[in-house]
């Protein structure tokens, strides 16, 4: 008895289920159809604003077409009418100034002659006109410090670096010259544990905040390569359009023109 009520029951919800599944896929099939049905709607109504909008624009085009053809064909007559001598024969000056007086774009700016003249009187120089006034830049060279790291390059220091600290000391201070050795001294007074790497770049600051010799920049075309002036270093620079740049005692002196500030 109860397997029979089991078994009605499995076959009541079995019906359930598949009545179900019948009710959703009817109703699956009547969305889509009435979805169908609106967005063939509403494309035909796009069409029909399409082609409305079309036939307007092209109505417009003919209008125009026709309304421009009046005037030539009357200026045409005018134009065949009037004797070729009384034609006024237009300059070029005469135009350019008619399409500026109507606001079109000007290709010419009266103030560039004075502006370049201004530049030339003001920029333009040659090399030979300065070079006496650096005859007092000659004694302005390179500081110790400077002078020691030319002999002290950065790999025989770090071969020097392998060794003791004792070592490292015992070939400095017998290989350095005598403003080498002060700086030496003033280094191992001020640092307990000495390093010949930290030593080396003790000597890089030092050096940086030295004067370095003077250094004189040009337009490429007034001079070909690097040349010296006593310890005036003349460079040529493809950047510099008019004037010239000197770097002295670390300040930078702008008297140029650049390549990047003309564009």
């Amino acid at each position: 008895m109860v397997y029979a009520i089991y078994i009605a029951a499995a076959a009541v919800i079995g019906l359930l289920i598949g009545f179900v599944a019948l009710a959703v896929g009817w109703l699956r099939k009547t969305v889509l159809r009435n979805v169908r049905s609106k967005t063939v709607g509403l494309l035909s109504v796009y069409d029909e604003l399409l082609e409305d909008r079309s036939r307007k624009l092209r109505e417009m085009q003919e209008a125009l077409e026709v309304s421009s053809e009046k005037p030539e064909a009357s200026d045409r007559k005018q134009t065949e009418k009037r004797p070729a001598e009384e034609t006024p024969v237009r300059t070029a000056a005469g135009t350019l100034g008619m399409a500026e007086r109507a606001g079109a774009a000007v290709y010419r700016d009266r103030t560039v002659g004075g502006l370049y003249r201004m530049i030339r009187q003001n920029f333009s120089f040659r090399v030979e006109e300065l070079l006496p006034g650096l005859d007092h830049m000659k004694a302005a060279g390179t500081g110790p410090a400077g002078r020691l790291l030319k002999e002290l390059d950065w790999d025989t220091m770090y071969r020097l670096s392998t060794l003791s600290p004792e070592d490292q000391l015992a070939v400095l201070y017998g290989t350095l010259p005598a403003e080498g050795l002060e700086l030496l001294k003033t280094y191992t007074g001020r640092n307990r544990q000495f390093g010949a790497l930290a030593f080396y770049d003790h000597l890089r600051d030092l050096a940086d905040a030295e004067p370095k010799p003077a250094c004189l920049r040009v337009p490429a075309d007034l001079a070909s390569d690097v040349r010296y002036w006593g310890e005036v270093k003349i460079q040529p620079d493809e950047e510099i359009c008019e004037g010239f740049q000197m770097e002295a005692d670390n300040c930078l002196y702008d008297y140029c023109i650049k390549a990047r500030e003309m564009s």
